[in-house]
């Protein structure tokens, strides 16, 4: 039987992740599935800085050295174009968006994007990822999950709100792709 793992370590955090938690058990009970709250992420030592996050994208056909290095100054062009947006204000975070996605680029941009800015504006910026309709279900995930591995460095009580947001965001856009296991973008 497969399991759904979460974890949250201190009060404020088991606070924000009760929605999510009774959602989950909800969506793993009607897929015949357990959930099982005792997951243990990785030491906050392991947490990877933003700036590491974007990577080659995975292809079928062998990548060439020439296909990486176009890949990566596309990479830095396009992040270059959002630096300097303010991805707390949703129009700005919509046309971060686009850029993205006219470079074609993979979604972990994103989310390189948003944990590369101070820590003090991650909570505004998952609102306006939880208000924007321009942004996918992969970057919306990315962001999502990095957010998770963050929340045991921030002991922003704001951070955590706006997190407990997203997940709320999360489920009700996406509650039919999680229960019928569907990946991609519809």
């Amino acid at each position: 039987m497969n399991r759904v793992f979460i974890e949250c370590k201190n009060a404020r955090c088991a606070e924000a992740c009760a929605i999510s938690t009774s959602a989950l058990k909800d969506f793993a009970f009607r897929l015949g599935r357990s959930f099982d709250a005792e997951y243990v992420l990785s030491s906050g030592s392991d947490i990877h800085r933003a700036e590491k996050i974007v990577s080659i994208p995975t292809r079928n056909h062998a990548r060439s050295h020439e296909y990486e290095t176009q890949y990566n100054a596309k990479v830095e062009e396009v992040c270059a174009n959002i630096d300097p947006l303010d991805l707390t204000r949703v129009e700005e975070l919509d046309r971060a968006l686009l850029l993205l996605k006219k470079a074609r680029v993979r979604d972990d941009v994103i989310a390189s994007q948003v944990f590369s800015r101070d820590e003090v504006e991650w909570s505004s910026i998952f609102y306006a990822v939880s208000s924007s309709k321009s942004i996918d279900y992969g970057q919306f995930v990315k962001i999502l999950n990095e957010a998770f591995v963050r929340r045991e460095v921030s002991i922003s009580l704001s951070f955590i709100e706006s997190l407990k947001k997203l997940v709320e965001v999360h489920i009700e856009r996406y509650s039919s792709r999680l229960l019928f296991g569907k990946s991609g973008t519809t």
